[in-house]
């Protein structure tokens, strides 16, 4: 009901919500075999491709038929969605997030078969107590990789450097390459930037343009922040012209270039 009331008044009173549906449904997608392999690999990367494929054998292991219907109404509408917004459903990967409690769901009758075969099996006492440490073994293997894969990079210093950026940049119009559309720099450091385009960006929204009219476009501005360093690589040609320009800040994880120097 929350999301129905807001996609009516965004859609229908307000307006302002149209916008967020431009680009998102690209026609050829739908008879593209790429962009579906595209597609499977982020609902992999979300659920997991087996736990997808028990939760699909779900449908077969559940004896209310009520149950089931549920079932098909939830697939039946994540499949219209990602349909829907077919480019971003293959690309982008926050896009699966409601496709992850439709997984769970669906799984609740391959657990109930699975516990009621195992309470079966496992009839002694000793075996139990042997089943149990198994299942736990498993959920603690899980749960180390999480923790190992979260544990591998360190945020802790990011609020600290973003508000040191927003204070430094403050009364400068700033234009940047920033990864997460800034967010961080808008959060922590209190700053908005006119966001230089990804090389994604550029093929999906307006093809390929020449770099230098792009750059035209924003030197205006009096600043030139880069945070996203993998993006730069991507890009030679920006950084052959940023590399014209005095740096005027930089630190682990960010670089600014003063393009007032070539006024």
């Amino acid at each position: 009901m929350p999301g129905t009331i807001y996609l009516i008044n965004g859609l229908l009173i307000e307006g302002g919500l149209g916008s967020q549906f431009s680009g998102r449904f690209v026609p050829a997608l739908l008879i593209n075999p790429i962009n579906y392999l595209q597609w499977m690999t982020k609902v992999d990367l979300a659920a997991g491709g087996v736990f997808v494929m028990l939760a699909l054998l779900g449908f077969f292991l559940t004896e209310d038929q009520r149950y089931r219907s549920f079932m098909i109404g939830l697939w039946g509408a994540y499949i219209l969605y990602s349909l829907i917004f077919n480019y971003h459903a293959a690309t982008h990967d926050y896009y699966q997030l409601p496709f992850i409690p439709i997984v769970a769901v669906s799984l609740a009758p391959v657990g109930g078969w699975f516990f009621a075969r195992l309470a079966g099996a496992a009839v002694r006492r000793y075996q139990r107590f042997i089943a149990y440490a198994v299942l736990l073994l498993g959920l603690f293997m899980v749960v180390w990789n999480v923790r190992n894969q979260m544990k591998a990079v360190d945020f802790r210093s990011a609020p600290a450097m973003w508000a040191q950026l927003g204070e430094f940049m403050s009364g400068s119009s700033v234009v940047g390459l920033v990864g997460d559309y800034a967010a961080p720099l808008e959060y922590w450091g209190w700053r908005t930037v006119a966001l230089w385009p990804y090389t994604g960006d550029v093929k999906y929204g307006r093809g390929n343009i020449p770099v230098d009219d792009v750059f035209q476009q924003y030197a205006r501005r009096e600043l030139f922040l880069v945070t996203d360093f993998e993006e730069l690589a991507r890009q030679p040609e920006l950084k052959e012209i940023l590399g014209r320009y005095p740096v005027v800040s930089s630190g682990d994880g960010y670089i600014i270039y003063d393009l007032r120097a070539l006024d």
